[in-house]
């Protein structure tokens, strides 16, 4: 569905489109191989699919506009060298031709990225991590970055999460970060600590870190669990580490009980939000992420937009996200996983960026 969805918008904008490149200069641009990129952590998160599903829905796009592309999607699993190593390798191959999206591994691999990008000659979109003394507009290539209000987000989850408690607003905690020294992690952290500060009968009995990993998130937790009892909530950074705590919970027979929130709002824990396993989650709008930064940076490599000439807020700006519980899990579900995003790839300022960075 998603495809097709694509592929109609695709098609009514194609004419407008031709229009707008039918000098022969664009012929050209149409006649080159472009190498099209997606760079993300793992697809061990449902959510990370859903940002090379946006690519690929780009991608298309192109396919309807007679692009010549070459797509590749580039997975690191956690590892900033290899992150920077396959950057490197699909930038060498590009002949300067390429548009990324890109989510650093970690802030501080940042600003070698967008060099790599700028000296390639290419185009890159960035979303969660970017360091606060490093500038987007300091880098030719480095068109835009972007994010939800992290900090919203832990803390909108945080008070969902406080309000089901037996005694609402009160109780012992536990938190669940992702991957220290990451953008996205700090930020939601901070979050959680605005509700902490907020609702004084909530106390945090434990904080570690399980990398974003389903995995170790559930390792952590079966400890947590035998050091720390009467625990109404455990707050966690992200869906996939929420799934890992689910499962040590329905082994202690908790599940439900224990209240838990995460955020991403992937496909594999909305029905734990039906069950009340799961309180709240926030989607992100990884297609969103994935899709339109690259049609923002397929503009910049056609000229038709020039990026040194982009006002600041248009190169470091906010993006939207929807809060998800049983209130709605219905309908989000519907719209995103069964009917699929609906993406406009010649409306992304109007339809992507919803206001200043962090909004």
């Amino acid at each position: 569905m998603k495809k097709l969805v694509a592929i109609l918008l695709a098609t009514l904008m194609v004419l407008t489109l031709m229009a707008g490149c039918g000098g022969k200069s664009d012929k050209e641009k149409l006649n080159t191989t472009l190498y099209v990129g997606c760079s993300v952590r793992s697809f061990s998160n449902p959510y990370m699919v859903t940002i090379n599903e946006g690519c690929e829905m780009f991608c298309e796009y192109l396919d309807s506009i007679g692009q010549k592309y070459v797509f590749e999607t580039m997975l690191n699993e956690g590892s900033s060298d290899t992150q920077i190593n396959q950057i490197s390798a699909f930038l060498a191959k590009s002949n300067g031709n390429a548009i990324l999206f890109c989510d650093p591994n970690e802030a501080a691999v940042c600003g070698t990225i967008a060099e790599m990008v700028t000296d390639a000659g290419a185009y890159m979109c960035t979303t969660w991590n970017k360091p606060d003394d490093i500038n987007v507009w300091d880098y030719d290539g480095w068109v835009a970055h972007h994010s939800p209000n992290d900090v919203d987000m832990g803390y909108q989850v945080a008070k969902a999460m406080f309000a089901e408690f037996e005694t609402p607003n009160e109780g012992k905690i536990i938190c669940i970060q992702g991957l220290l020294g990451n953008t996205t992690a700090v930020n939601r952290r901070e979050g959680l600590q605005k509700a902490l500060d907020e609702f004084k009968g909530v106390t945090l009995v434990a904080d570690e870190t399980a990398n974003w990993s389903a995995d170790t998130a559930l390792e952590v937790t079966e400890t947590l669990l035998a050091a720390h009892d009467d625990i109404a909530g455990i707050w966690c950074a992200n869906d996939a580490m929420a799934m890992g705590v689910i499962k040590a919970l329905e082994a202690k027979g908790l599940a439900g009980k224990v209240k838990v929130c995460g955020v991403n709002a992937i496909n594999t824990v909305l029905d734990d939000i039906r069950k009340g396993n799961l309180t709240a989650s926030v989607d992100c709008q990884g297609w969103q992420q994935g899709g339109y930064s690259l049609a923002i940076c397929y503009d910049a490599w056609l000229g038709k937009i020039n990026v040194a000439e982009l006002d600041h807020d248009h190169r470091l700006f906010g993006t939207g996200y929807t809060m998800v519980d049983k209130s709605n899990v219905d309908e989000f579900e519907k719209e995103f996983y069964e009917e699929g995003v609906k993406m406009d790839f010649t409306k992304y300022w109007e339809e992507f960026r919803i206001g200043d960075y962090p909004v």
